[in-house]
């Protein structure tokens, strides 16, 4: 009986311990849903994830704007003084979840005119994202030369695919030529 006590004792105590990891891991995780710059914490309320309220909005909005500028670590292979605008743009970023952040517990009517200013903000950020993203130089590894010849053998085997069937049907007189030339319609039946 004692042994059985035991058992069960421990076995709860896993099982609580199990479920605190687990809700501490989805926590985690919705806190990095709210990260607008990689690695730095944000400031909002975990309740913007999911909230419809104007500041949850204009945060998602910002997150957005700032996830599209590239993700280059320090020290890449990029146009002298991108490292340097990068971060001078998410630091931007961060400052303006920041502020929206602090906005969020002052009252509505008070609030109004600096969010009004921090829209136009995160407005003009996905501009020089998208700006930033065309700076960063295009990225090839052996693997994705692989891929492009592999599309390629499986394109010209559809391409050959087609010009057999064209040819059983008799619905062309010279495939390999590339040109389509209509043959009699086929017998009804």
């Amino acid at each position: 009986m004692g042994n059985a006590l035991l058992v069960i004792a421990v076995l709860t105590i896993v099982a609580w311990l199990v479920i605190i990891a687990a809700v501490l891991a989805a926590r985690r995780r919705l806190r990095r849903r709210l990260d607008v710059a990689p690695g730095v914490a944000s400031a909002a309320p975990l309740t913007w994830v999911w909230s419809y309220s104007g500041p949850a909005r204009r945060h998602r909005r910002l997150r957005a704007a700032a996830a599209y500028a590239p993700a280059l670590p320090p020290g890449d292979d990029v146009a002298p003084g991108v490292d340097e605008l990068l971060v001078a743009f998410r630091c931007r970023a961060q400052r303006l979840d920041e502020e929206l952040a602090a906005l969020h517990r002052v009252p509505r009517g008070a609030r109004t005119p600096a969010l009004r200013r921090i829209d136009a903000e995160i407005a003009a950020l996905r501009p020089l994202a998208e700006r930033l993203a065309d700076l960063r130089p295009p990225t090839r590894t052996p693997a994705d030369d692989e891929l492009e010849e592999r599309l390629t053998a499986l394109e010209a085997a559809h391409a050959e695919l087609r010009a057999i069937e064209r040819r059983a049907r008799g619905d062309a007189t010279d495939v390999g030529s590339g040109a389509r030339e209509l043959g009699p319609p086929p017998p009804p039946g």
